[in-house]
């Protein structure tokens, strides 16, 4: 990546402030209105800061001690890469694509990459997640194993 920076690492970081605080709906103000998001645990797309904002309402809710550490933070043009490390304990329901998981009161600790891209407003357009979800699903104990 290259040296070009127009701050959004900085807004990045403090969107994971917000999230860390329990301020899940100030981490969703950094998404423009019509924001994407993509990962392994969405069979579609979410699109809209609202629904963004409701999916990590409800992750929060699922994980209410849940913090987002960050291990790398770059910034190149329009785009911040980050690696996460995430950890948290599953006091309350998890919505899934394959239905509610109801608390199990486990810890679970995972690695996240996510790529996030700005608009000339300074807000995300598009978030793109990677990760291992069987891994997070194996430590909640619903793997079978």
């Amino acid at each position: 990546m290259g040296d070009s920076t127009k701050g959004y690492a900085a807004r990045v970081r403090e969107a994971f402030a917000a999230f860390n605080r329990g301020d899940p709906v100030r981490y969703a103000t950094q998404y423009a209105e019509d924001a994407k998001a993509i990962g392994p645990f969405f069979p579609e797309p979410l699109v809209s800061r609202d629904v963004i904002e409701q999916t990590t309402v409800a992750m929060s809710k699922a994980f209410p001690d849940m913090q987002w550490n960050i291990v790398t933070l770059l910034e190149d043009g329009n785009r911040v890469a980050c690696e996460l490390h995430i950890e948290g304990t599953h006091n309350g329901p998890l919505s899934t694509p394959a239905g509610e998981v109801p608390a199990t009161g486990r810890t679970v600790s995972f690695d996240v990459s996510a790529i996030y891209e700005f608009n000339e407003d300074g807000l995300v357009d598009e978030l793109r997640e990677y990760m291992d979800p069987g891994a997070l699903m194996a430590q909640l104990g619903l793997t079978g194993e």
